[in-house]
């Protein structure tokens, strides 16, 4: 991670399933299908996230800012997904045959109302 890419929050260890997929920074368009994946950790700036694996073309562009990743979080004690768009900083732990990556996600853009629900339980868990 670059001097620039440091973490401002505390991460904590959490597997929430996460439905995402990848947009045009510059359309807002979706690309390709919505996927499915799992949180390895999360805290009040981003998650870690473990999905498939990106089509190969569309590593480059995410890597380089033009494709965001929209994401819906969903905790098992909540009704309602937590929806951000967040920015890959770093793709690692590439499973070809198993078609799967680990995603470091930053978040973006976040509505008031989730911010301050992910800020409760990220607040939540370092409490305990």
């Amino acid at each position: 991670m670059a001097e620039s890419e440091r973490r401002e929050y505390t991460r904590f260890p959490l597997q929430a399933v996460t439905k995402y997929s990848f947009i045009n920074t510059e359309t807002g368009d979706r690309v390709g299908e919505k996927l499915a994946g799992e949180t390895e950790n999360i805290g009040a700036g981003g998650v870690l996230l473990r999905g498939r694996l990106p089509a190969i073309e569309e590593v480059s562009a995410i890597l380089n800012q033009r494709l965001a990743v929209a994401c819906e979080l969903q905790f098992s004690d909540e009704a309602e997904p937590i929806n951000f768009i967040g920015r890959v900083a770093w793709i690692e732990d590439i499973d070809p045959q198993r078609d799967t990556c680990t995603l470091g996600v930053m978040i973006r853009e976040i509505s008031h109302r989730d911010r301050d629900r992910l800020n409760r339980f990220v607040i939540g868990r370092a409490i305990l």
